[in-house]
């Protein structure tokens, strides 16, 4: 593979670390929901931004099982968002969510791609 495409992976893998991690080290409840709101809220962000691999890394690291407890506790507008993002970046069907929105919403330049999408369609 090419090396900018593996340290762009690269990137993707430690950032979803990172969301994940910020979550864990915060001992205190709230400070964990203030943190995840936090998260979510600078993932609706990177949507608006079209940054589309931005709001992947971030969804997958608060997605992760780990965090279960938490998902309960952030209130249901944060609650509902969250799902509408979980939705949006779901790998079911070969992305079909997030290729509905794409097509619907005619994301022009500026953007930054989710490439995991693109890479899964070179190598199928």
């Amino acid at each position: 593979m090419a090396p900018n495409l593996l340290r762009l992976i690269d990137w993707s893998n430690r950032m979803i670390e990172r969301v994940t991690s910020a979550m864990l080290t915060e001992a205190d409840d709230e400070k964990r929901i203030a943190t995840f709101k936090l998260m979510l809220g600078t993932a609706d962000h990177c949507k608006r931004l079209n940054n589309l691999n931005g709001v992947v890394e971030i969804i997958s690291g608060l997605n992760s099982s780990v965090l279960h407890k938490t998902w309960d506790t952030i209130g249901e507008p944060h609650h509902a968002n969250f799902e509408e993002l979980k939705e949006l970046v779901s790998r079911d069907s070969n992305f079909k969510n997030f290729r509905e929105y794409l097509n619907a919403t005619k994301i022009s330049p500026p953007s930054i791609p989710y490439l995991e999408m693109y890479l899964t369609d070179l190598t199928s």
